[in-house]
């Protein structure tokens, strides 16, 4: 008999992150799927003729993961399935993913925390309060699956996906850290260019300048001839 279980995890984002980063790196489909310790290959697919209507449209991807079955790697395999994604504009990312024997897993990834948003609390989100402050990812999980299943899929999910953030996290930091370097270079990249600008013009102004005392002194030498020619006619 099938089972709904929901769960949540909040996660506090690196300080100096924006939304807007935050939100970029969720909405990179093929950057989550491999952040995800569990994936060992995945490729993208065309919506299958069974989609529901508001899936059609979206994203589809086939992920294959290696699960563990027995701790200590002494039981492995793999399991393949679909999963598709939507894109939430300025908010973060909805999966949906069909696993076999009837599991099935809708997750939405939300990005929260601003000083302009308004902290609301909420009851039956366990150990998952909200951070009093910063930026922070948000993991609503429902999860569909048999009963006897339940506690192992929960258990595998929540393990990989606290992996997938925290190697998130590190991304988003690397990321950001490029972004200085980039903006460190293109700001020397223009003083240097504003440089050899200032140079220029005072190259120009010193070559107009010569030109302009050459000028004065070939009609200084212009009138000085003239005149020694009148006294001479004189």
């Amino acid at each position: 008999m099938p089972k709904t279980t929901k769960f949540t995890s909040v996660t506090p984002l690196p300080a100096g992150m924006t939304r807007q980063t935050a939100v970029r790196f969720l909405q990179d489909h093929a950057a989550m799927i491999d952040l995800n310790p569990l994936v060992t290959a995945r490729h993208r697919i065309p919506a299958p003729s069974e989609a529901p209507p508001d899936e059609a449209a979206c994203a589809w991807w086939a992920v294959t993961d290696r699960i563990a079955y027995l701790p200590g790697g002494l039981a492995t395999g793999s399991v393949s399935y679909r999963c598709v994604f939507l894109n939430l504009p300025g908010v973060g990312l909805q999966t949906h993913c069909y696993a076999p024997m009837g599991v099935d897993l809708r997750t939405r990834w939300s990005v929260s925390g601003e000083p302009r948003e308004q902290v609301v609390v909420e009851l039956g989100i366990g150990d998952a309060p909200t951070p009093a402050g910063g930026l922070y990812l948000r993991e609503d999980t429902e999860l569909r699956c048999s009963v006897v299943m339940t506690a192992f899929v929960k258990k595998t999910l929540k393990g990989a996906h606290k992996r997938l953030v925290e190697r998130l996290a590190q991304r988003a930091v690397g990321g950001l850290r490029e972004e200085d370097e980039r903006g460190d270079g293109e700001q020397g990249a223009r003083k240097e260019e504003e440089e050899v600008e200032r140079e220029t013009g005072r190259r120009v102004t010193a070559a107009a300048t010569a030109v302009e005392a050459l000028g004065r002194c070939e009609l200084f030498s212009t009138i000085k001839g003239i005149a020694v020619q009148n006294r001479t006619l004189r």
